[in-house]
């Protein structure tokens, strides 16, 4: 999830940042599909009018990370929605792991490392060292953005889509 990844210098650095990360987590061999959900504000920005990601751009950058062969059987969404406050966090939401970063994933461009993200891995099925585990947050963040998987929540704008393979096991 990341409100501001579709911005105006994200054809500048997806190869360095969004592809990047891809290819980091994507497990090799595996044998299972491998699901791949982006969500994200897709409402006009207030300045300039300009929608972030267009559906037919949207439609390509799904068969771009296709062509990447992240893994034998990869599955690719792009949910645009207009409920800001979901996805402002910047969230990696696994099976297995949740990361938070503090300010985005599109840290690395051309010259080299702009931003530093400030979030780190944590494993969902780890013990309970805190009073709110790792799993809560997973399964919150999970539910949030299910009702805007099933389009319960945020496709109430022209500008609200969903395009590529249209399935992820976490939302079932």
């Amino acid at each position: 999830t990341d409100n501001f990844m579709f911005g105006d210098k994200f054809e500048g650095q997806k190869n360095k940042s969004l592809f990047a990360i891809l290819k980091s987590i994507a497990p090799k061999g595996l044998k299972q599909d491998f699901h791949i959900t982006i969500f994200f504000n897709n409402s006009p920005n207030s300045w300039t009018g300009k929608i972030p990601l267009t559906k037919e751009d949207a439609e390509l950058l799904v068969k771009e990370i296709k062509n990447l062969n992240l893994c034998d059987s990869v599955k690719v969404t792009i949910v645009a929605h207009s409920v800001k406050s979901t996805t402002h966090d910047r969230e990696l939401i696994t099976n297995y792991h949740y990361m938070y970063s503090g300010c985005g994933f599109g840290v690395v461009d051309e010259n080299g490392v702009t931003e530093v993200a400030k979030g780190q891995v944590q494993h969902v099925f780890c013990g309970m060292d805190y009073s709110i585990t790792i799993k809560q947050i997973q399964a919150q963040a999970v539910m949030w953005l299910k009702s805007i998987f099933n389009k319960e929540r945020g496709g109430d704008s022209r500008f609200s889509y969903i395009v590529g393979d249209k399935v992820n096991r976490l939302f079932e």
